[in-house]
């Protein structure tokens, strides 16, 4: 569920279901998360240790492992 208090579907629940529709099978993450990673690692060039920290200080925990698949 949202909580940001400027986000247009805060307060809105999503069932797993629909959550999967989203993301990829055995990751935690959704499709625009795995293709930021994927664009700035192919085509900038960066360190997935790199994009990873990156993501983890605006907010968006993801690991290692995550990051690499």
């Amino acid at each position: 569920m949202c909580v940001n208090a400027e986000c247009s579907h805060r307060g809105t629940r999503y069932s797993a279901g629909q959550v999967l529709i989203l993301s990829l099978p055995a990751s935690t993450n959704g499709i625009d998360v795995l293709a930021y990673i994927g664009w700035r690692h192919e085509h900038e060039q960066r360190q997935l240790v790199e994009i990873q920290g990156e993501m983890n200080q605006k907010g968006l925990e993801v690991n290692e492992r995550n990051v690499g698949k």
